[in-house]
């Protein structure tokens, strides 16, 4: 079994899904994050974390199939221990990627935590939120926290720094955002989403667990961008304050 299971991931690595300013590369079952051929990524790279009674099932523990087809990449992980599968599309958009992801359940049960997002490279010092900017605290042996005012807002980033651009996370469902340092022993920053659950068994269906964008800047591009994005959160609330005053 172990024999085919390595495989199955050797035949999954190399596989590659280009945008202008950035690449996915499929390694083993894992997704890895490149911007002109530097990896940005970091320990667990691409991911997501599912915590079912008690224990915690990555993304990094299930079996992975990946297709290609109209633009779309799909990611299908199933797990040996768990009724779930959860399928992973992404496609490209304007400056990164838009990363969609689905949950089949195969068997009620409860899921008491879910998580996704991706973990970057140390050297990241800043970090940059939809409210509010500061820097990553040193590491140490345990996974860190970082609070955040408006964990419902949008947007979460690492700032681009020396040679590594921005990278930033766009939420576009629900759900909170997290800003985390890993333990010192894989010291990667986490720019995450843990999914709204409220802790309830999920039924034996389809559910769709997490909208987000990824974005890759060069330091140059950041300003701009942050600029529209804020524009377009103004005139989002405009428009939803109009539509509750007219309600």
């Amino acid at each position: 079994m172990r024999a085919v299971w390595n495989k199955i991931l050797s035949g999954l690595s190399g596989r590659r899904f280009k945008n202008k300013t950035m690449t996915l590369n499929v390694s083993g079952s894992c997704l890895r994050l490149f911007s002109a051929e530097r990896e940005v990524s970091g320990d667990i790279c691409l991911h997501s974390s599912m915590l079912i009674a008690g224990k915690w099932h990555s993304s990094r523990d299930g079996l992975w199939q990946i297709a290609e087809k109209d633009g779309v990449l799909s990611v299908t992980i199933d797990w040996k221990d768990v009724p779930l599968r959860q399928i992973w599309q992404f496609r490209k958009i304007e400056n990164g990627f838009n990363w969609v992801g689905y949950l089949d359940v195969k068997q009620e049960l409860k899921v008491s935590r879910m998580i996704c997002g991706i973990m970057l490279r140390r050297d990241y010092e800043q970090w940059f939120s939809s409210s509010e900017q500061g820097r990553f605290p040193g590491f140490n042996n345990c996974w860190e926290n970082i609070f955040l005012q408006d964990a419902k807002g949008r947007l979460l980033a690492a700032v681009a720094h020396e040679q590594l651009p921005a990278v930033v996370l766009e939420n576009l469902q629900h759900g909170e955002l997290l800003l985390q340092n890993a333990p010192q022993d894989c010291a990667s920053r986490a720019l995450r989403l843990e999914v709204d659950n409220h802790e309830e068994s999920l039924s034996i269906t389809r559910y769709k667990i997490f909208n987000l964008n990824i974005f890759v800047l060069a330091k140059a591009a950041f300003p701009d961008f942050l600029k529209e994005k804020k524009k377009q959160l103004l005139e989002s609330r405009r428009l939803r304050d109009g539509n509750l005053w007219l309600a």
